[in-house]
C-alpha cells in the first residue's frame, strides 16, 4: 500500500548543492531566470540567476531543442547538464 504526503521530490538543485565535490562529473538539473548571454556563435554563455547567486552555463548550438536565439534575459529555464570544474569558474565548477 502506497501512501500520499502531498510532497513532491524536487527534481532540481540549489547552488549550495552543486557545490559538492562529488557532483562533478554527474548530470544535475539546476533553473532559473536568464541574468545574461554571451554569444559567442557555435557557443552560447548563459548566466542563471538563483536565490543563492549565480551560475554559467555552457549552450552548445544543435544539442538543444532550443535554439539560443531564442533565449532572453529574465526567462525562467530549467537546464541540463553535466557539472564540470574549472579552475576559471569562481567557485571552480
Amino acid at each position: 500500500m502506497e501512501f500520499l504526503s502531498g510532497l513532491t521530490q524536487k527534481e532540481t538543485l540549489e547552488l549550495s548543492e552543486l557545490l559538492a565535490p562529488e557532483r562533478i562529473g554527474t548530470e544535475v538539473k539546476v533553473n532559473g531566470f536568464v541574468h545574461s548571454i554571451r554569444d559567442m556563435g557555435e557557443v552560447c554563455f548563459v548566466v542563471l540567476r538563483k536565490r543563492e547567486g549565480l551560475i554559467q552555463c555552457v549552450f552548445e548550438e544543435n544539442v538543444s531543442e532550443l535554439s539560443a536565439k531564442k533565449l532572453r534575459e529574465s526567462q525562467t529555464v530549467e537546464l541540463i547538464g553535466v557539472l564540470r570544474e574549472d579552475a576559471r569558474a569562481p567557485k571552480g565548477f
